[in-house]
């Protein structure tokens, strides 16, 4: 990808994004514009882009019987559908995937924001935008669709289980986003206290890598009773990282405020809040395991909701405009450094 249309791209989409933090009015044409330039972006990115030549051999032997795709058949559905209407230009695909993904996540944004709608678009956009519709699009997919599961989850379970399962067949690992429609059922409040606590020990966990005491016994066991290919490849696969990362500290800091700034808030976001804290529970007890956060990211990406909410309803915009654009620096700055590989 081009790291200098990349970044004029997201200096803009800054300024929309203030423009409509200090109006409080919701600028609708402005997302479907950042929207398309976003989907362009995504589709005319560069093959060296992670995963990115795999996605294209998959789509251009989608009509081939003899091939075998190790994808999920929910993914391979939904890319012959597109198939069938783009053909087999593969930069109209990736297209297309992004699109499908915006729609997702523009009625999620509605459903948890007033008058916002670019500002959370942005923070999509700068890290897991890029990553889920340029690296790792089935679980991109399969994120979408867990997010309209958790939002239609109070007012219908059978449209929430319907989501659901077109997440697994989207991507198996969404099966361990169940945690999150258990939140959702629990409506138990959580002192301040709690969480300031529950905050220590995903600290204490992370920052002394505790998770390698015990992170082998869990693969064994996973390996001897788990029989999901997708699960045994994942296990051949795995490596291991001691490591700090910035993006969980940046995360973390995340956290911190949004405990800080619960206070008023609505169930919808106190639910959001503690999915994306059982998300960070589990990075932090399993960090030494790198893939683990393929699964943990479907907790950890909602930050952008979290955030768009505690900007809309702040006073203080000044502030929180400078905390929006460091947040939308740094995370860029991630997935520059993913996407540049």
């Amino acid at each position: 990808m081009d790291n200098k249309i990349i970044l004029i791209f997201l200096i803009l989409c800054i300024d929309i994004s203030i423009i409509e933090i200090i109006t409080k009015k919701s600028m609708k044409f402005m997302f479907w514009i950042i929207s398309i330039f976003f989907m362009l972006i995504v589709a005319f990115r560069s093959l060296n882009v992670p995963d990115t030549l795999a996605y294209v051999m998959e789509y251009q032997n989608i009509d081939n019987d003899i091939y075998y795709s190790y994808f999920e058949k929910g993914f391979i559905f939904i890319s012959k559908i597109i198939n069938i209407i783009v053909g087999l230009d593969y930069k109209k695909y990736f297209f297309c995937i992004a699109l499908i993904n915006i729609i997702l996540i523009r009625r999620v944004i509605k459903n948890y924001l007033k008058f916002s709608i670019v500002t959370p678009l942005v923070l999509y956009i700068s890290f897991y935008g890029f990553y889920f519709n340029a690296i790792i699009l089935r679980a991109g997919l399969a994120f979408s669709f867990i997010l309209l599961a958790w939002i239609v989850f109070d007012k219908s379970k059978i449209k929430a289980c319907i989501f659901f399962i077109i997440a697994i067949l989207l991507h198996s690992s969404s099966i361990f986003a169940i945690i999150g429609l258990v939140v959702f059922k629990i409506k138990k409040e959580i002192s301040t206290r709690s969480y300031y606590s529950w905050l220590a020990i995903i600290g204490i966990f992370y920052f002394l890598k505790l998770g390698n005491l015990y992170s082998n016994i869990l693969i064994s066991f996973v390996d001897v009773y788990v029989s999901n290919n997708r699960f045994i490849y994942y296990i051949e696969n795995m490596q291991y990282d001691n490591g700090i990362s910035l993006r969980f500290i940046l995360n973390y800091l995340i956290a911190i405020i949004c405990v800080m700034y619960r206070k008023g808030k609505d169930q919808k976001y106190i639910n959001l809040l503690n999915i994306y804290m059982i998300g960070l529970t589990i990075t932090a007890m399993l960090s030494n395991i790198m893939l683990i956060q393929r699964v943990t990211d479907f907790f950890i990406a909602i930050n952008f909701i979290l955030i768009a909410v505690i900007i809309e309803n702040s006073k203080y915009k000044i502030k929180w405009i400078i905390i929006y654009t460091i947040s939308i620096v740094l995370n860029i700055m991630f997935a520059l450094r993913i996407i540049n590989v």
